[in-house]
């Protein structure tokens, strides 16, 4: 772990690592101590001797090369190695390490706490124009995470000076609490950050003790602006672990990922005052939109989803609520029909390993009305059946988010305006009655009889409800469309109160209250499902 922090602080000596600096003891007792004393000769060249001489006394460093490239104005590194003296399998190796426009004047404005004044000074300044670490490797010698990094380029980096003073001797008092500095000091640094590019690439990260690996090709973020991100895209991400809950074995890749941006700035100063903010502000935050393609998300002894096309819109928000939150993902599901002999005599009677899949959310909240829409929630099982399900709430304004003790009182204030869980055959109960006469050995039409009779025992006299259920599969095998349950209450109904009804001993008032309705649509009259 000490090796970890020496890598930072040599980043942030030559081009970031500010996080390093501002948390580690260590970094700081040496970084303090001389900056101005790092370039020699030339203002452009590092004094690299100067620079590892000054690393604590528990860790070696060496290097095969140093040199300056006069036309470029850079320094290079090459071979650069530091290792823990008690134990040396522990080391950080840098194949290449080339800096420029490094000013060294400008790191101990932002890192020196004998820089800052009664107010911290708000000019940016530039800190490096471009810092290209390639080769980067981590080896522990244990169970600690392993790391490699083919190339790392950050460009453009400038800084001001923090809302708090950088490992000064109150450092700790500056904040509201220790258990709030992390999001104050995050807060902080981000709001003190401009990073013109940052680009990765063949990145991969090992932890044995929990069967974690994680790889990208590359990564590229272009402009970082005080909480204001460009566009980003990834490449050739891969990860696995042992799902620590279940023992199974998780699996994720993507081919291609983008985002359009997004927008944190407006919320960085409440962040660093520890504060939520009111609810009168509005658009705090903004996310573009982003996609990725040629995805799979696979627990091997379950299932395999290959995702060709994944998409979110664009979100907007009210507060920090989301307002319009919309995203679909289309591609093949394949079960792993080996585990359930049921479920691979149903697959087999299909005649095909996997089948498609979709999933699609859409949700609305209108602050202004106080009410809140899961629009649809949607599955479909292509050739099989297809799932929708949404609902309505009311009396959901800002108000109920002003504090904690508000939120609290919110599930006895909130109302129901509406429900819905629609069922769609794509068909599916076709297939489902021959695979149920298969098994039971019979024909078609004696499983259709069968599953008749079994509709029929769900009906309770005394339960309207089950009656209404009965009616809507009856018609629903017959003539498959959609079965579609549905609550509309005549006025809003508190949240605690339709709990109450739905679970209490009078069904017929239930049924009232609720606007409860079970019935079954023929195909040309079911709405058409994305």
């Amino acid at each position: 772990m000490r090796l970890i922090v020496v890598l930072l602080v040599l980043v942030a000596l030559i081009g970031g690592g500010y996080w390093a600096y501002t948390t580690q003891p260590e970094v700081k007792s040496f970084i303090d101590s001389e900056l101005a004393s790092l370039q020699g000769g030339d203002p452009r060249r590092l004094d690299v001797d100067a620079l590892l001489a000054r690393l604590p006394g528990d860790v070696k460093s060496s290097y095969q090369a140093v040199n300056f490239d006069e036309a470029k104005g850079t320094t290079i590194i090459q071979g650069l190695e530091i290792a823990d003296v008690a134990n040396p399998e522990q080391k950080v190796s840098i194949a290449r390490l080339e800096a420029l426009g490094v000013d060294v004047a400008a790191f101990e404005s932002v890192f020196d706490a004998a820089s800052y004044g009664e107010t911290p000074d708000e000019t940016f300044k530039t800190l490096a124009q471009l810092v290209t670490i390639s080769g980067l490797t981590t080896k522990s010698g244990g169970d600690m995470p392993a790391l490699s990094v083919g190339t790392l380029i950050v460009s453009g980096l400038e800084m001001k000076q923090f809302p708090f003073v950088p490992r000064s001797e109150n450092f700790e008092s500056q904040f509201v609490s220790e258990d709030l500095m992390p999001i104050q000091a995050l807060g902080g640094i981000v709001d003190s950050l401009k990073v013109s590019r940052l680009e990765v690439s063949d990145v991969n990260v090992s932890e044995p003790s929990i069967g974690l690996t994680y790889a990208w090709k590359r990564f590229l973020q272009e402009g970082i602006d005080r909480g204001r991100f460009g566009p980003s895209k990834a490449e050739g991400m891969t990860f696995a672990m042992i799902d620590p809950t279940t023992g199974m074995p998780v699996n994720m890749t993507a081919g291609v990922s983008q985002g359009e941006g997004a927008d944190y700035s407006k919320v960085l100063p409440y962040m660093i005052k520890a504060e939520l903010p009111p609810i009168t502000e509005r658009d705090l935050l903004s996310m573009g939109a982003g996609s990725a393609t040629n995805m799979v998300y696979e627990i091997p002894d379950v299932f395999s989803y290959k995702i060709d096309n994944y998409r979110i819109e664009p979100v907007g928000f009210t507060w920090l609520i989301p307002s319009d939150l919309r995203f679909s993902a289309v591609g093949t599901l394949t079960p792993n029909a080996e585990l359930d002999p049921e479920l691979k005599g149903f697959m087999e009677s299909l005649n095909q390993e996997s089948f498609p899949f979709e999933v699609a959310l859409d949700w609305r909240y209108d602050a202004d009305a106080a009410t809140a829409s899961l629009e649809r929630y949607g599955m479909k099982f292509g050739g099989l059946y297809g799932f929708d399900v949404g609902f309505g709430l009311g009396s959901l304004g800002l108000e109920h988010f002003a504090s904690a003790e508000d939120a609290m009182n919110l599930p006895g204030e909130v109302t129901i305006t509406g429900a819905a869980l629609k069922v769609i055959d794509n068909g599916g109960t076709e297939k489902v009655i021959a695979l149920a006469a298969q098994d039971e050995g019979m024909t078609v039409e004696e499983a259709m009889a069968m599953a008749r009779q079994q509709i029929e025992a769900l009906r309770d006299p005394e339960d309207p409800a089950t009656i209404m259920l009965a009616d809507a599969l009856a018609a629903f095998l017959e003539n498959p469309g959609t079965l579609a349950i549905t609550a509309s209450p005549p006025e809003p109904l508190p949240a605690m109160m339709f709990m109450m009804l739905m679970e209490g001993d009078d069904p017929a008032a239930a049924i009232d209250a609720v606007g409860l309705k079970i019935e079954a649509l023929p195909p040309e009259e079911a709405p058409a499902q994305p």
